[in-house]
């Protein structure tokens, strides 16, 4: 009885021990499986590119920053300065913005100027 008892529990420790060996493997591989795959890996690039883009977008920013600054700013105000600083008559002035100027027979002037624009007058006496 002793005999059988003890190949009863030899049997049952061989079970064990191929149910265990074999969940052992099957985890080996589902952990190799894992560890090997680049599933995860999608969420890294991405991360990496989401920082790229953001510092180019700072550089690009402090590029057009410094721009607008240093160069078309003061440009722009320049310009609007000059608008406003009107001493008179500026024959130059005159030149740039007029294309021609007609005199009409019925004692009208038209006056056209550079983008197309035209003004009619009527001289009086």
């Amino acid at each position: 009885m002793f005999k059988k008892i003890k190949s009863m529990a030899t049997g049952v420790a061989n079970k064990v021990k191929g149910f265990v060996s074999a969940k052992e493997t099957e985890m080996a591989a589902k952990a190799h499986a894992v560890l090997d795959g680049t599933c995860g890996e999608a969420y890294v690039d991405t991360g990496v590119k989401i920082l790229i883009a953001v510092v180019i977008g700072a550089l690009l920013l402090g590029l057009l920053y410094a721009l607008f600054n240093e160069t078309i700013m003061p440009t722009v105000t320049e310009k609007i300065e000059g608008l406003f600083n009107y001493a008179g008559y500026d024959d130059m002035l005159v030149r740039r913005l007029i294309e021609c100027i007609k005199i009409m027979a019925n004692k009208k002037i038209v006056v056209i100027f550079k983008g197309g624009f035209e003004v009619t007058e009527s001289l009086e006496e």
